[in-house]
């Protein structure tokens, strides 16, 4: 059975402008998880169980969570193919401006995230301040630029030009979740034990 996958909402590390490229706090991420658990109550939290496994400790028994190894080659490796055959095959889908850092403003600039919160401000009318100059920031680009590395024992890993401007972590957030996704199991289970009728015949 052929599966596509689209993205219905993400969310980027919108730090303040003197962070933008410094690791996002661990008490955003858990603010994030909680507020992500309260407006998709079937959501499963797909998290790095190196850099975040105190965080999984506090939510695990609230909420599921699949455990991702992004230090160990197997499991990059699986996340690397599996991406780059989603794209090249047009089986994921996300919206204009997915997991843009600077929100668009309507004259094509962007709006920085606002200074107090490190949040991106509204993009409607109301909000719309002038444009800042600087390239466009969001998953499009970001997995436009990506890089496909392959180290000495034959595994791939996905990568990026380390210049200090190109990123990969909405590019392997998103092969984390598509890997989570297909590696479940859709429809009815193959056999389904069905109990004779009263009359004995089979029941359909």
């Amino acid at each position: 059975m052929r599966r596509s996958i689209a993205l219905s909402s993400t969310v980027s590390s919108q730090t303040p402008p003197d962070s933008w490229y410094h690791p996002t706090p661990v008490e955003w991420v858990e603010d994030w998880i909680e507020q992500t658990a309260d407006g998709f109550p079937d959501v499963t939290f797909v998290i790095d169980e190196h850099q975040l496994v105190g965080t999984i400790q506090k939510i695990a028994q609230r909420y599921p969570v699949e455990r991702f190894d992004f230090a160990a080659g197997r499991g990059t490796h699986r996340l690397a193919i599996l991406l780059r055959q989603l794209i090249v095959h047009r089986r994921v889908a996300w919206y204009p401006g997915c997991g843009d850092v600077l929100g668009p403003t309507a004259s094509g600039g962007y709006n920085p995230p606002d200074a107090a919160s490190g949040r991106c401000p509204p993009t409607d009318a109301s909000h719309i301040g002038p444009a800042t100059t600087g390239p466009r920031d969001d998953l499009e680009t970001e997995l436009a630029s990506l890089l496909l590395r392959q180290s000495e024992n034959g595994r791939l890993r996905i990568d990026h030009h380390r210049d200090g401007v190109h990123h990969d972590d909405r590019g392997c957030a998103l092969g984390a979740a598509c890997l989570t996704l297909s590696e479940r199991t859709t429809g009815p289970e193959p056999w389904t034990i069905t109990l004779p009728s009263a009359s004995g015949g089979f029941r359909w």
